[in-house]
């Protein structure tokens, strides 16, 4: 299994392949995604993607369908990420909803559709970020 942060955090992301964990990771904002897709490109594995993320909003579900995720179990979703994983056809169990996140990146994809698009904004604005800072990105 890869990990990519310390256990001793609650987990911001776990992903399954047919049931059995392959990977988790604690870090904030859309790292996670960012790291599951460089190890899903590494790995190749087979079988039915499912995760658990703490929070999804837009970026999270574009991010989520690219990857080929199946189903989320979360605690948080933004509306708006409702209509991404239903158009994807991506399955979600959530604690709770929220109208929308107070997130720029939740607000500049509210109206896209296309996991691509979202893959390269949010790769744009986590290295733009990593040049001066390693903090994660202000979304509000």
């Amino acid at each position: 299994m890869a990990s990519e942060a310390s256990h001793d955090l609650e987990p911001s992301l776990i992903a399954y392949i047919d049931g059995k964990e392959v990977f988790r990771s604690s870090k904030k904002w859309l790292h996670p995604l960012l790291d599951l897709s460089r190890f899903l490109e590494r790995s190749a594995p087979s079988g039915r993607l499912t995760t658990y993320d703490r929070i999804v909003g837009r970026a999270s579900a574009l991010l989520s369908a690219r990857l080929g995720v199946t189903k989320i179990r979360a605690k948080l979703v933004s509306r708006r990420a409702i209509e991404a994983l239903e158009h994807f056809e991506i399955t979600v169990e959530a604690d709770g909803f929220e109208e929308r996140l107070v997130c720029s990146t939740e607000d500049l994809l509210k109206d896209s559709l296309d996991p691509e698009f979202a893959f390269l904004l949010v790769s744009e604005r986590a290295m733009a970020n990593t040049g001066t800072n390693t903090s994660t990105p202000d979304h509000s």
